[in-house]
């Protein structure tokens, strides 16, 4: 028996840890897109757990949704003060939350 006899094998193996690494880092797009659409139609904010790919880590932040569009949120991140783009399949846990205010009373 060879390597190239049960190549199968090590396809299946490599499969499962790809599958063990990332299983919880890509989360169903329906039902994010659901609350993403009910708080651009209340004009609410959103408060979401995202796995940011490039740090390698879950960050917690508070956006104001500014579009949805495909796959991707276009929002205003209140951490980062700027305008981000987040793909939905990545937002771990979100919720609507109300929407900010800044210091001198102005609802963004």
């Amino acid at each position: 028996m060879n390597l190239s006899d049960n190549w199968w094998i090590y396809a299946g193996i490599a499969l499962f840890i790809w599958w063990l690494l990332w299983r919880d880092r890509y989360y169903p797009y329906e039902k994010r897109a659901l609350i993403i659409s009910r708080a651009l139609r209340e004009q609410s904010d959103l408060s979401m757990t995202y796995w940011a790919k490039s740090s390698h880590q879950y960050s917690n932040r508070v956006v104001t949704p500014l579009s949805l569009e495909g796959r991707y949120l276009r929002a205003y991140d209140h951490m980062r003060k700027d305008e981000r783009t987040f793909k939905v399949t990545r937002i771990k846990e979100i919720a609507l939350v109300p929407r900010s205010k800044t210091a001198d009373g102005k609802i963004i």
